[in-house]
């Protein structure tokens, strides 16, 4: 038997307060990625249970970025949408220059909605 390799993925944690705050109807959210004992990233937003889910922003320190952590982040905020019935899941706000955020939602097939000329939204359904 042969060692299996660790990944830098495998030891993301990831800190979930799913209703740190309600208002409207909404619970807002707030996910903290830990590597070890340091916070490398931030997603925050709103979900209506059997409505949509919302990321409004995510955000992670520039040298853990492209190794799998934001796309780990995004899994684990998708299976809390479904965990809520939700019928879409939002990434709002998206700066049209934002290359490589696009990159990522387009990977996941996330189809664009143009809100202006610099910002759009992405949006999966089913979540």
């Amino acid at each position: 038997m042969g060692n299996t390799p660790i990944t830098a993925v495998a030891l993301l944690e990831l800190d979930t307060n799913w209703h740190y705050a309600q208002s409207d109807g909404r619970q807002h959210y707030l996910l903290k990625a830990k590597h070890g004992r340091r916070v490398i990233g931030r997603a925050h937003g709103w979900f209506a249970p059997n409505a949509s889910f919302v990321l409004e922003k995510i955000e992670l320190d520039q040298r853990h970025r492209s190794k799998g952590f934001g796309t780990s982040m995004i899994a684990c905020l998708r299976a809390q949408a479904r965990d809520q019935r939700c019928t879409r899941f939002v990434f709002a706000g998206v700066m049209r220059n934002n290359a490589g955020a696009i990159r990522l939602y387009e990977s996941m097939d996330a189809v664009v909605n143009i809100l202006s000329d610099e910002r759009c939204e992405y949006i999966l359904s089913p979540p």
